[in-house]
């Protein structure tokens, strides 16, 4: 499995799909790092479902896109290999820094 940090998703995203500068993992993805990382599978290919949604997605339409998509859509634009990803956040960011402020002193001992 290959560890994906948030940060570098998005570098990815706002580097392969220009009209996506102000993507955001957390926002977009609806995903909350802090508690589990995402994991999923991604192949490469082509998924008609899909496909369309996320068309729409990257013209601006207020779509939902998972994942799994926007990784395999990733892999098919040659930024990633096919493969196992865990987008994680990394230890010590910013956010991570910020939640530990709100949490009891031995809450912040046991990490």
């Amino acid at each position: 499995m290959q560890i994906l940090p948030m940060s570098e998703l998005e570098r990815l995203v706002r580097e392969t799909f220009p009209g996506k500068l102000e993507f955001s993992a957390e926002a977009e993805l609806g995903a909350d790092l802090h508690r589990r990382p995402i994991v999923t599978f991604v192949h490469g290919g082509a998924d008609p479902f899909l496909d369309c949604p996320f068309e729409s997605w990257l013209h601006g339409a207020p779509v939902f896109v998972a994942a799994h998509q926007l990784l395999n859509r990733l892999c098919r634009a040659g930024a990633l290999a096919p493969g196992q990803y865990a987008i994680t956040r990394p230890l010590g960011s910013t956010a991570d820094a910020r939640g530990a402020r709100d949490q009891p002193v031995h809450a912040q001992l046991a990490h």
